[in-house]
């Protein structure tokens, strides 16, 4: 995890137990299937939600699945305990910048490149407030519909 993410982990109005799975699932290469192929964890993977899979399979702390909770929503318009684990493995998200915590320790992982930064969500709310706090509402009268 960059110096980015653990900063604003530690910062976080979060529980220690929670800040300390998160990091966890971000930073350790764990095969939390182990025993089974490939097929067999892709079938398992396809028959559960993602919520799920971090809490059953990655043994997270219930109270840390708010922090994922939106992670699939530019992508499947859906929170993570409506997406497949399995379309969180093979969609990452839509911009292919990042894979989903939890699934990234298999020998036989998709080959996209992982983002250095932690928390690209941040970034883009960041830049669309400062665009939103740049617009001139002058130069876009309202239509008057009355």
């Amino acid at each position: 995890m960059s110096r980015r993410g653990r900063n604003f982990l530690a910062q976080a109005p979060l529980s220690d137990t929670v800040r300390r799975d998160i990091a966890r699932v971000y930073t350790e290469r764990v095969d939390y299937l182990p025993g089974l192929s490939k097929e067999e964890k892709l079938a398992k993977l396809g028959k559960i939600s993602y919520a799920e899979y971090l809490l059953k399979y990655c043994k997270l702390a219930p109270e840390a699945l708010s922090f994922f909770q939106t992670f699939t929503h530019d992508l499947f318009c859906l929170g993570i305990d409506a997406v497949s684990a399995r379309a969180c493995y093979e969609a990452g998200d839509d911009y292919r910048s990042f894979t989903y915590p939890g699934l990234m320790g298999w020998n036989f992982q998709n080959t996209r490149k992982r983002s250095r930064t932690f928390f690209i969500f941040r970034t883009a709310m960041r830049q669309s407030l400062a665009i939103s706090s740049r617009f001139d509402s002058r130069r876009c009268p309202r239509r008057n519909h009355g």
